[in-house]
């Protein structure tokens, strides 16, 4: 069951369940859009792939860490006890295509015998507006281990772009506003949101949280962008990942933290009105 609203598309069309790989607890298939010549074409490959860690003191990379959604990578995990459940506002207008929220989870265990469960609740409308060029993700994060879980830290990312089914893209580090993307050549920790781009079209993550910032990375892999350091590069312009890093001081057994952000598509001329729909939908459905 692919989330499609006719104008981005994630996930594979072929499946009857939701779209989502129950070990990665992400979309599965790829993230595709529908282009000025009616054709449907790729804005990520495989799928949204996400990375946990908490422990030590370094704020970049410390301490246990668990990364999903890399199957090539010994890096990767699998979640467990996973489960999925469509919303009330679910619509499906076919066997294979739908639109709403679907709820998502799935636990996290690491070596020590730290867990967290890990929720997603995604949303996909259709508005006949800006609204329809971006997924909504809330993420969040439970402790259900016995312990606390300090210096904890979440990595969402797109680890194999593509765009008009160029893979070679620009990428960078953006401050998104509340009317905006401020395009900021230059280091330190100020932004919210990722791009990849071309002349005619605009793939981003993006973030309203405090406790965002945003990552590029020479490679296309999502262990590379776990593994990039925060004050990293700005821009990369070659086959690489873009994503959003999180991150919290402690989480105390039976509480959760949250981050939500976007995913999506859009073009330069449509782009500030869809960043003027992400800053109203931040705290709304």
């Amino acid at each position: 069951m692919a989330f499609n609203n006719h104008k981005i598309q994630l996930g594979s069309d072929t499946l009857t369940q939701p779209a989502m790989r129950f070990n990665t607890a992400a979309w599965h298939g790829g993230g595709w859009y529908l282009d000025g010549t009616s054709t449907w074409q790729r804005f990520y490959k495989r799928a949204l792939c996400y990375g946990f860690a908490w422990g030590g003191v370094d704020p970049n990379w410390d301490g246990e860490f668990f990364v999903v959604g890399v199957p090539a990578v010994n890096r990767a995990n699998d979640l467990v006890n996973t489960g999925y459940e469509f919303g009330s506002d679910f619509v499906r207008f076919d066997d294979t295509h739908g639109y709403g929220t679907v709820k998502v989870h799935g636990d996290a265990i690491f070596p020590s015998t730290a867990a967290i469960r890990v929720h997603h609740i995604s949303t996909l409308l259709i508005t006949n507006g800006p609204r329809d060029s971006y997924v909504k993700i809330t993420t969040e994060l439970e402790n259900i281990g016995s312990f606390d879980l300090n210096n904890l830290r979440l990595w969402v990312g797109i680890d194999d772009d593509i765009l008009d089914g160029m893979e070679v893209l620009t990428k960078q580090k953006v401050k998104i506003g509340s009317q905006r993307a401020h395009y900021i050549p230059v280091g330190g920790r100020i932004h919210n949101g990722a791009v990849a781009f071309n002349d005619d079209h605009i793939a981003f993550i993006a973030s309203y949280e405090d406790n965002v910032e945003s990552i590029v990375t020479l490679h296309p892999n999502m262990a590379h962008l776990v593994h990039q350091r925060l004050d990293g590069p700005t821009e990369s312009i070659q086959d690489g990942a873009y994503g959003l890093y999180f991150h919290w001081n402690n989480l105390q057994p039976g509480h959760r933290h949250r981050a939500t952000y976007f995913v999506g598509v859009t073009t330069p001329e449509e782009q500030d009105d869809v960043i003027q729909a992400m800053y109203h939908d931040r705290f709304f459905p």
